[in-house]
């Protein structure tokens, strides 16, 4: 059994509102939304020991102008991938190096989605997988989902390699794999089939959702709220409109919904409230 602990860098449409020249999301190929522009992979063997490593760049094709946020974070260019080769001959040669008896792994469930998706896009047949690990969820506490530099700086992990460069994310990811009892793993491995199961709550009448743990109550006063404008769904997210009586605040909440993976399921509610005078 081998683990490959990839990470992506990928990039997405986007356009600049002349107004406030803030960079927006632009339209996309709902067919592949994200471009993968790069992908870092560390290859461990069931004793979890690293033994092979693989990076390699990916030259757009759909969204050949890098998004400025990306180009912020992760330092990629148009000049930096002029040399790189298509998504097609870069994937085959990392399914090559993957090999047999795989399990993926990554820190968080969006990569390999996002892998799905471009393969799909491509139609390139994904390789036959044993099992999908989000490492990310082992590491959860308290319901919040921790960065990989907040996690790495706590198991003291040497930071000797930039974080947003695909195989250092990777190697990273793949150190905190290590902390794991190797025994102990079998329990978080799902199928890969799974991983989209519970992917859309669109709806507060789903019959999984438990309404009482969804509270908005003011952040200032914690008084109980009077709804101005009930929950809608937009955009993977729940918004509503409340108004504090006590404090007089107008109260805009988003509301996000997500399957704890490794907690059997379970939906976990993340509330955001944010405060704004009443005109």
């Amino acid at each position: 059994m081998y683990y490959i602990v990839f990470d992506l860098e990928f990039n997405m449409p986007y356009k600049v509102d002349q107004q406030t020249k803030q960079i927006k999301r632009g339209e996309a190929n709902p067919l592949m939304p994200i471009e993968i522009l790069e992908i870092g992979a560390i290859k461990l063997n069931d004793q979890l020991e690293i033994i092979d490593t693989f990076e390699m760049l990916i030259k757009p094709y759909l969204y050949k102008r890098i998004n400025p946020n990306t180009k912020k974070i992760t330092k990629i260019t148009e000049d930096y991938l002029q040399n790189a080769l298509p998504f097609k001959q870069v994937i085959k040669k990392f399914f090559n190096w993957c090999g047999n008896n795989i399990i993926f792994c990554s820190w968080g469930k969006d990569d390999i989605i996002i892998l799905e998706s471009n393969c799909n896009f491509y139609k390139v047949n994904m390789p036959d997988i044993n099992g999908f690990i989000n490492i990310q969820n082992i590491f959860t506490e308290d319901e919040k989902e921790l960065k990989l530099k907040e996690v790495v700086k706590k198991y003291d992990i040497e930071q000797d390699k930039s974080f947003h460069y695909a195989i250092n994310d990777a190697y990273y990811t793949a150190r905190l794999l290590q902390k794991i009892e190797n025994e102990n793993l079998y329990q978080y491995i799902q199928k890969v089939e799974d991983i989209h199961k519970y992917d859309k709550i669109k709806s507060l009448e789903d019959e999984r959702i438990d309404k009482e743990k969804i509270i908005c109550n003011c952040p200032q006063c914690d008084s109980i709220t009077e709804i101005i404008k009930d929950w809608v769904f937009y955009k993977k997210y729940f918004w509503s409109i409340r108004k504090c009586n006590q404090c007089q605040k107008m109260l805009y909440c988003k509301l996000k919904i997500r399957i704890n993976d490794s907690e059997n399921n379970q939906l976990i509610y993340k509330i955001n409230v944010k405060i704004r005078e009443l005109k």
